[in-house]
């Protein structure tokens, strides 16, 4: 290169610089504003001047050093304002960070199941121009509203500016993210092989698609309200199992997590749903459950009446020894966390539940409490009061039958409705409904 070649590299990085620098300077702006009130209301002018005067003799000290030592002439202007800006850096990206937890948003790993609010999860943002990943897509020294990608197009780097509407992969596995902008509610089902659970979830997933569709039609018209299933094939197949009556058990060890976006005017909920072989519930592993069994908001306890009672009371027992392992709870202390009980195959013991009503919650609880402590699973009963302050029971029907599904949505609708759940707003875009009184009501 040569030296008129290098002088115009430098005056281009120059003007590059200050170009860029405009929102800093009105954090700059912001900044001598919030030392001016500091100055007025506590009165400390000389210590406050004498501390921004040395940050910015620092400040141009450490570039010059920065410079010199790695001989980067070319560059030094990217490194002065670098730290020149710093302290206008971190407060952008604090407010994108409260933005996104003061809503309570959340990021969700289909595969690997980390969640950024236990784990280092940032997502990894794909350019929709050229398909460049983005390992750091939040306000810094590249920009602080926005990023220039290598294919010229400007990303947004802030929640609130509109960053969620990029696809995204996870950092740790590159699996895709079903949603980067949406509040969380994770529903684990728990039970052993046989119990009915993937039965549970296909007749709650054909009835809830009819809910939305008929509850929010007028919204979704209007392009007030849409909601995406996702993975798409998978509740496909939740669908083909209900309508020809298939009962299919789940082999896969891992979860399988099932989301269904629900996308509002001004916010979104994702509810997410994981479904896993029983056969890690049936034997202590010894090892931890994956991670979603921390930060799930509520879980589906399957006590199958069909089944040995002791086969239920070992399944449920090594369930709560890994929730503690996991949770980091001490077994003497009753965890707040909703757990919905529920007794499948109602549909074989009509006698027992026909005077059941959903909405009765003392007296339908009452009664499937006194069902399983009749049919053997006291115990059961007494190890999961022993674990869990918040407790439900739901006498469910899956089947496809002359009954049609009794108490799927019902049993949903009660987690949904807990007092920290997103879908709990009390006025018309609560989405949960109870569809049935009883089991003998017209479906």
């Amino acid at each position: 290169m040569s030296e008129d070649q290098e002088r115009e590299t430098v005056y281009e990085e120059f003007a590059g610089c200050f170009i860029g620098a405009g929102p800093a300077v009105a954090g700059i702006f912001l900044m001598f504003l919030l030392i001016g009130w500091i100055i007025e209301n506590i009165g400390v002018i000389l210590p406050v001047v004498g501390i921004v005067v040395g940050i910015i003799i620092a400040l141009v000290a450490l570039c010059w050093l920065f410079g010199k030592i790695h001989n980067l002439y070319h560059s030094w202007p990217n490194v002065f304002f670098f730290f020149l800006f710093l302290p206008i850096f971190i407060p952008f990206w604090l407010v994108d960070r409260w933005a996104l937890r003061s809503r309570s948003i959340h990021v969700r790993c289909p595969k690997c199941k980390l969640s950024d609010e236990r784990h280092s999860l940032r997502p990894i943002f794909i350019c929709p121009s050229c398909g460049k990943r983005h390992a750091a897509l939040i306000p810094g020294p590249n920009g602080l509203f926005a990023q220039k990608c290598a294919c010229g197009k400007l990303l947004r780097t802030t929640f609130l500016g509109g960053r969620s509407t990029y696809s995204a992969r996870c950092p740790h596995c590159n699996s895709p993210l079903f949603s980067t902008g949406s509040r969380q509610f994770g529903i684990q089902l728990v039970g052993g092989r046989g119990s009915g659970k993937t039965a549970f979830l296909a007749a709650f997933w054909t009835k809830y698609k009819e809910l939305l569709s008929v509850k929010y039609k007028n919204m979704y018209e209007k392009g007030d309200f849409w909601f995406d299933a996702k993975p798409l094939d998978q509740f496909e197949k939740l669908e083909k199992l209900f309508q020809f009556d298939i009962d299919e058990p789940t082999d896969d060890l891992n979860s399988c997590m099932l989301s269904v976006v629900h996308q509002f005017a001004l916010e979104s909920i994702q509810a997410s749903f994981y479904d896993v072989s029983g056969e890690i519930f049936e034997y202590d592993q010894g090892k931890p459950l994956e991670p979603q069994f921390g930060y799930c908001e509520g879980f589906l306890l399957f006590l199958d009446p069909t089944q040995s009672p002791d086969f239920s009371l070992q399944t449920t027992i090594n369930f709560i020894n890994a929730f503690n392992a996991v949770r980091g709870k001490h077994p003497s202390y009753l965890s707040d966390v909703p757990v919905a009980i529920i007794v499948p195959k109602a549909d074989l013991f009509t006698d027992e539940f026909r005077f059941v009503k959903l909405r009765d919650a003392e007296r339908r609880d009452g009664i499937c409490r006194s069902f399983l402590a009749k049919h053997g699973f006291l115990e059961t009963l007494n190890v999961i009061d022993a674990s869990f302050s918040n407790v439900a029971f739901f006498p469910v029907i899956s089947a496809n039958s002359q009954w049609k599904p009794y108490g799927v949505l019902e049993a949903v609708s009660w987690l949904m409705s807990d007092e920290n759940s997103p879908f709990n707003y009390g006025d018309e875009r609560c989405v949960f409904l109870g569809t049935r009184y009883s089991m003998y009501e017209k479906a």
